[in-house]
């Protein structure tokens, strides 16, 4: 979702319910550090690909290239990359 803060578009996405305690956090909310709405839309677009991504992986719990369980730290750095 799209939100007009003062003179800057925001990402907002709400934390599926399962995955709030992983997070700790109930949605994210990312300054997407425009004031035009078609340039707010392409990031926030993608975003919303890259969190949809984020949560899949949350839910399986493992790194299929490590083969281990994926911790609090890394699921919050892939959210950065």
């Amino acid at each position: 979702m799209l939100a007009l803060v003062g003179t800057h578009y925001h990402f907002r996405r709400v934390v599926p319910v399962a995955l709030r305690p992983l997070f700790g956090k109930t949605e994210f909310w990312i300054s997407l550090k425009t004031g035009s709405k078609s340039e707010a839309r392409l990031s926030a677009m993608a975003l919303h690909a890259r969190t949809s991504a984020l949560f899949r992986t949350a839910r399986t719990m493992t790194d299929p290239a490590q083969n281990k369980p994926i911790t609090k730290d890394d699921l919050l750095a892939l959210v950065w990359i």
